[in-house]
């Protein structure tokens, strides 16, 4: 069964945030500069995971992953630009 997931990050280097937001970009959308929202069933959220290591640097970088229930999604809300979670719309590969 699949979860939406807030992921945020903050990484040092310009290099290894490219590659980490290219990956980001593969399992769901940017909601913020360095915040993705992502439909995930347990197996992608491993892979999603395991990759993303391989560009972390564990000393200066940080990745945090935030699982968001229905309810809570449904309460998700916002100022400004931006959307309402659509998992419709949502295309994992």
């Amino acid at each position: 069964m699949s979860r939406l997931w807030m992921i945020c990050y903050d990484i040092n280097d310009s290099r290894r945030r490219r590659a980490i937001e290219q990956e980001l970009q593969r399992y769901g959308d940017r909601v913020q500069k360095s915040v993705f929202e992502c439909l995930l069933n347990p197996e992608q959220l491993r892979a999603l995971r395991t990759n993303l290591l391989l560009f972390l640097d564990q000393e200066h970088d940080s990745i945090r992953y935030y699982p968001l229930c229905k309810r809570c999604q449904d309460k998700v809300c916002w100022q400004g630009i931006g959307n309402r979670p659509d998992t419709a719309e949502w295309h994992i590969m």
